[in-house]
C-alpha cells in the first residue's frame, strides 16, 4: 500500500512500484553509486534503512554489512563480530576472535596467541594447552619437548630432559639419575654412580 511507504530518503529518487512485506513497508529508491534498494521502515524496531544484497552494495557511510537483515551500518552491533566487511556471529574457521574490538583476524596481535581450540587471540593460553610459538596447542608436536607448558625445540640449558618429552629442573624420584642432559631410572652398566 504505497500510502504508507516512506518517501526516498536525500540523495535518492522514487520508483514507481513500492511493496510491503510482514508488516514493513517500503518504497524501491535509486541510488545514484548503485542499482535499485528499496528503504524499508520497520514499525516494531521504529527505525529505517535501506535492503542491500550483498556486503560490495554497501554505501561508504556503512561499510559493514548485516547479512541476515540485508542491512548496512557502520558498526556492527556489539552482540556480533566484524568480519570485514561482514557482521557475523562467530568468525569463519581460518580466523580467530579478537575480543578486545570484536573482530576476526587471520592471525592475532603481538602479544597475543592463538588459540587453536576455542579460535580465539588470548594474552595467555587456557590450561591444558602448550603454547608453541604463537599458537596454543592441545599438544605439542612430537619433534618437541615440554617446558614449563611451552613446546621447546631442546630443553633450556640447566634443565634435563625426562620420558623423551618433558624438560625438568631436576631429576624426578622415578628417575633419579642424570645421564648427560637426561633423566634416568638406572645409570648404563658402562657409567658409574
Amino acid at each position: 500500500d504505497l500510502h504508507n511507504c516512506l518517501t526516498c530518503k536525500s540523495g535518492y529518487v522514487e520508483s514507481p512500484d513500492g511493496s510491503s512485506d510482514n508488516g514493513k513497508f517500503c518504497i524501491i529508491c535509486l541510488e545514484s553509486y548503485s542499482n535499485d534498494k528499496k528503504w524499508i521502515y520497520d514499525r516494531e524496531q521504529n527505525e529505517t534503512h535501506c535492503i542491500y544484497n550483498e556486503a560490495s552494495d554497501c554505501p561508504p557511510t556503512a561499510k559493514y554489512y548485516l547479512p541476515n537483515d540485508k542491512y548496512c551500518t557502520n558498526n556492527c552491533p556489539s552482540t556480533l563480530l566484524l568480519d570485514d566487511p561482514i557482521c557475523v556471529e562467530i568468525c569463519p574457521d581460518n580466523k580467530y576472535k579478537y575480543s578486545v574490538n570484536n573482530t576476526c583476524l587471520i592471525t592475532c596481535p603481538d602479544n597475543y596467541y592463538e588459540d587453536n581450540i576455542n579460535k580465539e587471540c588470548v594474552n595467555s593460553c587456557p590450561s591444558q594447552t602448550y603454547i608453541d610459538g604463537t599458537s596454543c596447542v592441545e599438544e605439542c608436536p612430537s619433534s618437541k619437548k615440554i617446558f614449563a607448558q611451552e613446546c621447546k625445540d631442546e630443553c633450556p640449558s640447566n634443565t634435563y630432559l625426562y620420558n623423551l618429552k618433558n624438560c625438568v629442573n631436576s631429576c624426578p624420584i622415578e628417575a633419579p639419575y642424570i645421564d648427560g642432559t637426561s633423566c634416568v631410572e638406572e645409570c648404563p652398566s658402562s657409567k658409574k654412580i
